[in-house]
């Protein structure tokens, strides 16, 4: 079985293609008209389909370095980072 991972970000748009191991197969990225400056925060998951591939997030965070995104924008990276987002967002009532 192989895992699809595709990243529709800011600044790219990225997809690759693992096995059950989480190693990668083969990669891809194409930039998008979005500066790198605009800062598009992200949330890294499983999107696990298998019991056996909760929190398994390897492929993600592979593919996140291989375009250089910028570990900062990941906002579940630190527990404290994930609660200051949230904390922002519900002062805004968007939550």
């Amino acid at each position: 079985m192989y895992n699809i991972g595709i990243d529709l970000g800011g600044t790219h748009i990225a997809a690759g293609i693992t096995d059950d191991n989480g190693t990668l197969i083969i990669k891809d990225s194409v930039p998008t008209a979005l500066p790198r400056s605009a800062e598009v925060p992200v949330v890294v998951n499983s999107d696990a389909h298998s019991c056996f591939s909760v929190g398994d997030v390897k492929a993600s965070l592979a593919l996140l370095q291989d375009i250089d995104f910028p570990q900062e924008l990941v906002i579940n990276q630190k527990l404290e980072r994930l609660a200051q987002w949230i904390f922002k967002k519900r002062s805004r009532n968007i939550l």
